[in-house]
């Protein structure tokens, strides 16, 4: 027999039209003359929980129908976490993960996928996890290229907005946002979403006196022209434009190194 003692303090506690048992230990305490009683006849009868009769019920019909499928599991977002091996020229991402079902396919689902490759195809990217369906990959708030987006070993969390995989927190930079950049070699482009390396910096500074090369152009021997990160003279004329051909070009010193031998030789001719 299972005895258990309980404090008795003198407090207003009312029948609440629940089973006789616990009504008959409410009216003792209220009384202050019950000190122990076996737990094993203290019961909450059934009709108690459910009663369409009485008022003093727990839960009403009302509640029931309320409240009815509020906690429908299915619907609830998941987070999950992916592996891909699928090449990085290939269009479509399959992603295999333990327990994913199309039923996973809620607004909110989250996955984090490590990808074996990087991603270089051009173009409109999907994503298909576990055969559910390829969707399209959301980037920086737009479907249409996800490219170099990610790097070969690198995991890449995506959520789910109920028709696209959209990334998180890859948005581009720019003067007006905060965001990813791409580093760029060269000070060739205007886009706001690169940002220059000190050795692109160091080259344009060196020969940026000189246009850069164009294949639709004609030139002259002597002319000079910027081609990758050099300086060069053309040393055979071209009458006719054509595709960078080095055979037709000498390359020069950078700007510094002219100055530098420049300074030499003043030197030079005032210690003489």
């Amino acid at each position: 027999e299972v005895i258990k003692e309980i404090d008795l303090f003198q407090s207003t506690v009312s029948t609440i039209g629940i089973s006789d048992e616990f009504s008959r230990l409410i009216i003792g305490l209220n009384m202050g003359n019950v000190k122990f009683f076996d737990i094993e006849h203290l019961r909450l009868d059934p009709d108690d929980l459910d009663d369409t009769s009485s008022t003093n019920k727990f839960v009403t019909a009302s509640d029931k129908t309320t409240w009815n499928g509020k906690a429908n599991v299915s619907d609830i977002p998941k987070i999950f976490y992916g592996t891909s091996a699928t090449g990085a020229s290939t269009s479509a991402k399959v992603v295999v993960c333990e327990d994913f079902t199309e039923a996973d396919l809620v607004a909110g689902t989250r996955i984090t996928v490590l990808f074996t490759n990087a991603n270089s195809y051009n173009g409109q990217a999907t994503l298909n996890i576990n055969s559910t369906g390829a969707k399209n990959i959301y980037y920086n708030g737009t479907t249409t290229n996800a490219r170099y987006m990610w790097v070969a070993g690198e995991s890449v969390d995506f959520i789910y907005n109920g028709t696209q995989w959209a990334t998180i927190n890859g948005g581009l930079a720019s003067t007006s946002y905060y965001g990813v950049t791409k580093l760029a070699t060269g000070a060739n482009s205007d886009s706001q979403a690169y940002a220059l390396t000190p050795r692109s910096l160091y080259y344009f500074a060196n020969y940026s006196i000189c246009p850069y090369y164009s294949a639709s152009k004609t030139y002259a021997v002597g002319d000079k022209v910027r081609y990758s990160y050099y300086i060069y003279e053309c040393i055979t004329a071209i009458d006719e434009p054509e595709a960078w051909n080095a055979e037709h070009w000498q390359q020069i010193d950078p700007l510094q190194v002219q100055i530098n031998a420049l300074e030499a030789r003043i030197k030079a001719l005032e210690n003489s």
